[in-house]
């Protein structure tokens, strides 16, 4: 199945308003290879209807619920209402998720993730998900940090370090 010899470290930080992800990835073996990697961060909303995604405004991005036909983000604060699953290529280090659970938002920052994938599986395929409650899309939006548009390739020796932080930021 997986050839490649290699070492994978994911280490997770919490503290009281933060939590630090980041995954190391070594070659250790003697042939080059490619894979691509994506942090599933599930983020609880007080309501899916008021809940946005900042930072990704003019970027191009693969709507896999259109067939995976690409657009240009038109809007300034990306939603998930009616379903997403969009892989945003190139986006910046940072968003900012509103809409969180107790008045506050979500800062992401990201480092060697160049992507972004917004997902919520609405109504519809929440309900055929067996670890998935039929009403919980309604509380929830992923914000996805990877690098998935592009191949990451790791020659015999070499590694790459990837970290997401997220921050809870009060508006209260």
């Amino acid at each position: 199945m997986w050839d490649h010899k290699f070492t994978l470290c994911y280490k997770v930080t919490l503290s009281t308003n933060s939590l630090q992800c980041t995954l190391d990835v070594n070659n250790t073996g003697d042939t080059v290879f490619d894979f691509t990697t994506l942090l599933h961060t599930y983020i609880k909303v007080k309501d899916i209807h008021s809940a946005a995604v900042t930072n990704l405004h003019d970027i191009q991005y693969i709507d896999k619920l259109k067939g995976g036909a690409e657009f240009r983000e038109k809007r300034q604060l990306v939603d998930a209402v009616n379903g997403a699953d969009s892989v945003y290529m190139n986006t910046g280090d940072t968003h900012v998720v509103s809409g969180c659970e107790d008045n506050s938002n979500i800062s992401i920052s990201k480092v060697n993730l160049p992507d972004t994938v917004i997902w919520n599986p609405w109504a519809e395929n929440a309900a055929k998900m067996a670890d998935f409650g039929d009403e919980e899309y309604q509380n929830m939006i992923c914000v996805e940090p990877g690098a998935v548009s592009n191949r990451v390739v790791l020659q015999p020796g070499d590694s790459k370090h990837f970290r997401q932080d997220l921050q809870v930021v009060s508006l209260q």
